[in-house]
């Protein structure tokens, strides 16, 4: 066993030195035609850009949280019973097609502040390794089954996965809101905003489209004549009192009956409170005793009125911020490396040579998460800086030693190609250690997933080019930044220097 270990090792050792010895004579290639892969390096910054503004933005990844959320409606003035309705072809559907996946549901017709007319209901998911596979997390089955009730005629039923964030929003996805700031009526609004959930539903980029209101009820309107109830010795109260007695019930006092305590409630016989005529045979009581009808002294008519009212909230605004805010997060990173490496080695050109290499390993980072059909999302961004780290990490192995070479009399090149046949096994063995170390997360699944996902995505495919192409662009960008740096300062020199001269012999 002993002999095998020892043969391989000599076997790794002597190929891996073959594969040196053709790495520096490429190096030495790359530096003499600098110009071209000049190029190419402008090539890989545009490639990068295009890269950045193709990725689709985003806040927080959806996470199978092992639940899913579920909406149904009817139009306007729908009864009950054909809520309750729907409601039991909701059950049948997850009872009959999901059954592998669901755990628990809970399902409500009506109440709730939505009216009658509408539903929700919360489905709680089997544990995650009761359900592999991407076709049974919790995306995927709200899907099927917004799809399987995509074809209602006259209902909607929608199934959403809640957002990563509570608190921000109920669902994931984004909010948006229309504003009416130019004097519209609510005809031409409500037209208009029709039309946008239209176009809206018919792009094939967004998906589930809807209103977050329901749709506007018509409601009985009673409008009290305020000097007539003067005149009887009445108020607005009286009336409110009344109305909310007779028509929808009150709450009066106790009971006890065979041990135990029951409400008593006070409200109208429905055969005089089951049509808007039946209010004129109502009377309000006064202070003083007496009795008025209602139709002495209000009038009844029909109006429009929306269901609730809401308040802007949600994800979007957290994202927006935190997307004015990355820019400013990557320069202050790249200022923070910059600083510390003027300081750690006591040159204000060392720096910009370590600085160049980042791109190289952002452009696999970008590259793998377009492949993988990832969002540009806070998770995304901390493994774009973890890669700018580690492409900083890389240039730094082979520099510092470069920089020593230098130092102790060797030209420029000699002391780049020095440093890339010292550090090529440190660079190589430290890039694809961290590779494998954040692989598991790259191929997670369950909770949490796809925030590992986006991150070990981003980390491995940026490691990976900065790996492959960096061992090539360090030594270049050292020599072209050292020689610029040389160069300009000698023809500084000169410049100054002569001018010094010519000024002492006039003195």
């Amino acid at each position: 066993m002993e002999n095998a270990l020892e043969g391989a090792k000599v076997w790794f050792n002597r190929n891996f030195d073959r594969m040196v010895g053709r790495y520096l004579k490429a190096v030495e290639a790359v530096v003499d035609r600098k110009w071209r892969f000049l190029g190419l390096y402008g090539l890989i910054l545009a490639i990068l850009a295009g890269l950045f503004l193709h990725l689709p933005g985003g806040f927080l990844p959806n996470e199978d949280q092992g639940r899913i959320m579920v909406q149904f409606r009817l139009p306007p003035g729908a009864t009950q019973v054909r809520t309750i309705e729907l409601r039991d072809q909701v059950e049948k559907y997850l009872a009959e097609h999901e059954s592998a996946n669901v755990e628990t549901m809970f399902l409500v017709a009506g109440g709730g502040g939505g009216g009658q007319n509408s539903g929700q209901g919360f489905i709680n998911l089997k544990h995650w390794d009761e359900r592999p596979g991407p076709e049974n997390t919790a995306d995927a089955i709200a899907q099927r089954a917004t799809m399987a009730f995509s074809g209602l005629r006259d209902g909607q039923v929608f199934f959403m996965v809640p957002g990563s964030v509570r608190g921000l929003g109920d669902s994931a996805g984004f909010n948006m809101n229309l504003q009416n700031v130019t004097g519209m009526s609510r005809e031409q609004f409500v037209a208009a905003r029709d039309k946008l959930v239209e176009t809206a539903s018919a792009s094939p980029l967004l998906a589930q489209v809807r209103s977050s209101e329901l749709p506007d009820n018509a409601t009985l309107k009673i409008d009290l004549d305020t000097q007539r109830l003067t005149a009887y010795g009445l108020n607005s109260s009286d009336v409110n009192t009344t109305l909310s007695t007779a028509w929808g019930g009150r709450y009066v006092n106790d009971f006890i009956e065979n041990g135990r305590v029951k409400r008593v409630y006070v409200q109208g016989e429905p055969e005089f409170r089951a049509t808007p005529e039946d209010l004129s045979q109502w009377y309000v009581r006064a202070s003083d005793g007496s009795m008025a009808p209602f139709s002495a002294f209000s009038t009844i008519g029909w109006a429009t009125t929306p269901n609730s009212t809401s308040r802007f909230q949600g994800v979007s605004y957290e994202e927006r911020q935190s997307s004015g805010q990355a820019p400013l997060l990557y320069a202050l990173s790249v200022l923070v490396v910059f600083l510390c490496l003027a300081a750690l080695y006591e040159s204000w050109s060392i720096p910009v040579a370590v600085l160049l290499v980042i791109p190289l390993g952002l452009v696999g980072a970008l590259f793998a998460a377009t492949l993988r059909g990832l969002e540009n999302d806070v998770f995304l961004q901390i493994g774009l800086l973890t890669t700018m780290g580690l492409a900083s990490k890389n240039a730094i192995l082979m520099i510092e030693f470069a920089e020593q070479e230098e130092k102790k009399g060797k030209r420029i090149i000699e002391a780049v190609l020095a440093a890339a046949r010292i550090r090529l096994r440190p660079i190589l063995m430290t890039s694809f250690a961290f590779i494998f170390g954040v692989l598991p997360l790259a191929i997670s699944t369950g909770a949490g997933a796809n925030s590992r996902i986006a991150i070990g995505t981003s980390v491995i495919g940026g490691m990976l080019t900065a790996s492959v192409l960096a061992i090539f662009y360090i030594p270049l960008l050292f020599v072209l930044v050292r020689r610029s740096t040389r160069d300009g300062l000698k023809k500084l020199h000169q410049r100054f220097g002569r001018r010094h001269g010519q000024g002492e012999a006039q003195a």
